[in-house]
């Protein structure tokens, strides 16, 4: 069994917090006697597009999927699969333990995941293996968005003042007209899952979709909040089996 999260959301959503936290939760709960397998990879390491200035940007040509190498991704899912596809022993053996097999987790974070979801949603991606995906849908206020992805790193004045007006003119406007639609393709996947499973002979291509797809809406406006978000997001990947879309708020 193989667990894929990805997560998206806009900008400053919080995506690389999550699932950097969400990565270190999942070993800590793995089941006794297996050992978990992670990898967590960011979409932005595949933007194959050469960097430019803020201030010399001048489209959405940084904001959507164009320029990410979906491909080299794709390769390094089915790389860590392959690589890590042995059977570990039960540290007890005379325990009977369901199953020994190394649990393995591929976490993918990015805010144009849905743009690739046909891919995320294939059989191939994962050479054969029995996927359970998990989408995460971050809703996050623009505000709030803007305000963590000024704070990432410490900037003089002027580099602020252009990333403040990148994200005002590009990053959310490009959010909104590509992120959005993006995101709504995995609801889309995730019905044509819920379809295949509903029939015993689907033919075409509903042959070539995973068995197991999952939604989990959560909300990051508020930061104090991220612990809740952790320990909901972890017990539906370890609790559920079949298509659904759950909504978690944060208290």
């Amino acid at each position: 069994m193989i667990t894929v999260i990805l997560i998206t959301g806009a900008s400053g959503s919080g995506k690389s917090t999550l699932a950097n936290r969400l990565r270190i939760e999942m070993k800590r709960s793995s089941c006794p006697g297996k050992r978990v397998i992670s990898t967590l990879i960011h979409q932005d390491d595949y933007f194959a597009m050469p960097f430019k200035p803020y201030n010399e940007r001048n489209d959405l040509s940084y904001e959507g999927h164009q320029g990410i190498d979906w491909h080299q991704m794709k390769a390094h899912i089915q790389s860590f699969i392959n690589d890590n596809g042995n059977k570990l022993d039960c540290q007890n053996k005379e325990e009977n333990i369901a199953g020994c097999d190394d649990e393995r987790i591929i976490i993918v974070e990015g805010h144009m995941l849905g743009a690739a979801a046909d891919m995320f949603h294939n059989i191939e991606t994962y050479n054969g293996s029995h996927v359970k995906l998990f989408t995460v849908l971050i809703d996050c206020p623009r505000d709030v968005c803007r305000r963590r992805r000024l704070r990432r790193r410490s900037r003089s004045n002027s580099e602020l003042d252009d990333l403040t007006n990148y994200f005002d003119n590009y990053v959310w406007p490009g959010y909104i007209k590509l992120g959005v639609p993006a995101m709504l393709s995995f609801r889309r996947m995730n019905e044509k899952v819920t379809r295949k499973r509903k029939c015993d002979n689907y033919i075409g291509y509903d042959n070539y979709i995973i068995d197991s797809s999952f939604i989990v809406e959560v909300s990051t406006a508020n930061e104090d909040g991220l612990e809740n978000i952790v320990n909901h997001v972890q017990n539906q990947v370890t609790r559920y089996c079949q298509p659904f879309i759950i909504r978690v708020e944060e208290s």
